[in-house]
């Protein structure tokens, strides 16, 4: 619980480092702004240009009618599609390495809270993209689109990733095995614990369920026993989650899987020592 407080702190100061517009959803995982390493040069100056050309940027209309050729002709779209991919394999590789004993799957969840939308969009705001993106959308453009935001930094990936092979050029995976190290963003460890923590597991014999006993941390710092099972339930087929404080039920969830069911059961017991 101290680390979901924690979490919650973090969000509220980088939404304010970074001035994030209200209508944001909050980051899925929250970074320092001031452990991230320099955004490198694109050495060419062709990419430069166009990282930051929106498709109706007044550089890409032309005709009478001001139309734009074609809607993505010169602008970033192409390189932030080649910037997605290397930033979704690269996270993965990180961490990976990184947390060598966490389950491929667990790395996989983790990672997406990396490459989200929801999370690059405020990496592009702490490297100051949007303040160069050039367009004819009005001044509330990246404001209203948290994805505008986050397409911009995918699409500086993928110009440095092309400019790779120039004369002073910075390796995109250097930088991003730096942008990804676990001392930048704050709760990745804690995840990570999280995801391979280790369940004793007990199957039934008449029932077939499985359940799986493990401890975790209360909101008080005492041992919290985790009781996750698997099997035919009333609401059908799935995982359901029980934690008890002593001889104390204080909360209980329910999933796809036995990390959602226990992060089900452990948000409600958040909501309850907070009085939500």
């Amino acid at each position: 619980m101290a680390d979901d407080r924690a979490l919650l702190e973090d969000t509220h100061r980088l939404r304010d480092q970074l001035a994030a517009p209200p209508s944001w959803q909050d980051p899925a995982l929250c970074f320092d702004p001031g452990a991230l390493p320099p955004l490198p040069e694109i050495c060419d100056e062709s990419l430069r240009r166009q990282v930051f050309l929106y498709w109706s940027a007044p550089a890409l209309r032309t005709g009478d009618d001001g139309a734009p050729t074609t809607p993505t002709s010169g602008s970033y779209e192409r390189l932030e599609g080649f910037g997605d991919r290397i930033i979704n394999s690269q996270s993965y590789a990180v961490l990976h390495r990184t947390f060598a004993g966490a389950p491929p799957s667990s790395i996989g969840n983790i990672s997406a809270k990396f490459t989200c939308n929801r999370t690059i969009s405020y990496l592009s705001l702490a490297y100051g993209s949007p303040d160069r993106l050039s367009h004819s959308g009005g001044q509330n453009l990246v404001a209203n689109q948290k994805k505008t935001a986050a397409d911009l930094f995918e699409a500086y990936v993928g110009a440095l990733s092309e400019s790779a092979t120039l004369p002073g050029a910075v390796k995109v995976e250097d930088w991003l095995a730096k942008l990804f190290d676990k001392s930048v963003w704050s709760g990745v460890t804690r995840l990570v614990d999280n995801a391979i923590a280790r369940f004793d597991k007990v199957v039934d014999p008449k029932t077939g369920v499985v359940v799986l006993h493990g401890l975790r941390e209360s909101p008080t710092g005492d041992p919290l026993q985790v009781t996750v099972l698997y099997g035919p339930f009333n609401q059908g087929l799935g995982w359901h989650a029980a934690m008890h404080l002593g001889p104390d039920k204080v909360s209980c969830g329910r999933g796809k899987s036995k990390q959602e069911a226990e992060a089900d059961a452990r948000d409600r017991l958040y909501k309850r020592v907070l009085g939500l």
